[in-house]
């Protein structure tokens, strides 16, 4: 996490809550404590991966 902006492309935590506001496309595997996805917002998980959430899903 830079400021404001997620860099997808690299590991991070899983025991962060990330909010999407832009639509996201990925190719990596992403562990999430939680997850919130704005209104009419896509996070896209392309190919063989997943994404792997273990508390909060909005």
């Amino acid at each position: 996490m830079y400021g404001d902006v997620w860099s997808i492309s690299i590991k991070h935590t899983d025991w962060g809550i990330i909010k999407v506001s832009h639509d996201i496309k990925t190719d990596i595997n992403h562990g999430t404590l939680g997850l919130i996805i704005d209104n009419n917002k896509v996070l896209e998980i392309n190919g063989d991966f997943g994404l792997f959430n273990s508390w909060y899903l909005n």
